[in-house]
């Protein structure tokens, strides 16, 4: 568990410096810092990018009174589930152009599939993000 999960976040908006930020954005997404482009399986790979969501969820619906008015922290979660996408969507394309035809179709079923369902809830919970931040401004 992250140190922002184990104690109340009780600054003012004010008090969120960007080195703050910064740091918090190693607590938000260890698993996205850590990804390494030639991880030895895809699988581990998509595993990694479900933790990182999941990560992030946890953070932004159990501490959300606390993070609500830190603008800054909520751009920070928004931009994790950006990288997600993209980083998800660079491995739906590694995948279809490095797998042999006949063997594509298993593929799809194990791998691409997923990520797509990653793509897709990363994106729906950024636009719910940007929301939150349009909210407080």
């Amino acid at each position: 568990m992250s140190s922002i999960n184990r104690s109340p976040i009780t600054c003012t908006c004010t008090a969120w410096s960007a080195v703050h930020v910064r740091t918090n954005m190693n607590s938000i997404a260890p698993d996205i810092t850590m990804l390494d482009p030639h991880e030895k399986t895809i699988d581990l790979r998509i595993d990694r990018l479900r933790k990182a969501v999941a990560h992030a969820d946890a953070i932004s619906t159990d501490q959300a009174p606390q993070i609500l008015h830190a603008n800054r922290t909520i751009t920070v979660l928004t931009e994790n589930r950006i990288f997600v996408a993209a980083h998800a969507q660079s491995l739906i394309e590694q995948i279809v152009s490095n797998t042999p035809l006949p063997m594509q179709d298993s593929a799809l079923v194990q791998h691409v599939r997923p990520l797509t369902i990653l793509i897709e809830q990363a994106n729906i919970a950024a636009a719910r993000l940007r929301k939150i931040i349009g909210a407080h401004q």
